[in-house]
């Protein structure tokens, strides 16, 4: 149902961002291959493909938002941008120590596609 899914689009960033937080490995990962990606093109073509399934990701879960009627199925392809750059973001936030609360600005994120579309 519609109140059940926005938790579950509200769930899939808050356990990324937990799980990304809480793993100092996965981030140093990350920080490297975010620094090769300049480097050597393999790893940029590498990271391509990450964000290009990401979004695709994301429109599908959209797309369930469409069949629920909580969005119109033409906004989703932008939406479905906004929230991976929303989480692109956060992921750098939390690698830099940057002194912010991941958590309440994903919380943000997700009302915010709700607000025109609101049933």
């Amino acid at each position: 149902n519609k109140e059940e899914y926005r938790t579950a689009l509200l769930q899939f960033g808050l356990s990324f961002f937990d799980m990304y937080q809480n793993d100092l490995e996965l981030q140093k990962i990350c920080y490297e291959i975010d620094i090769q990606a300049y480097r050597i093109p393999r790893v940029k073509e590498y990271i391509d493909a990450v964000n290009h399934k990401m979004n695709k990701i994301l429109n599908k879960i959209l797309e369930k938002g469409v069949s629920l009627e909580l969005f119109e199925e033409d906004t989703i392809h932008i939406k479905a941008q906004y929230l991976q750059i929303v989480m692109e973001g956060l992921d750098k936030a939390i690698l830099f120590k940057f002194p912010i609360c991941a958590t309440e600005v994903w919380q943000y994120s997700v009302d915010q596609l709700f607000l025109k579309e609101k049933n």
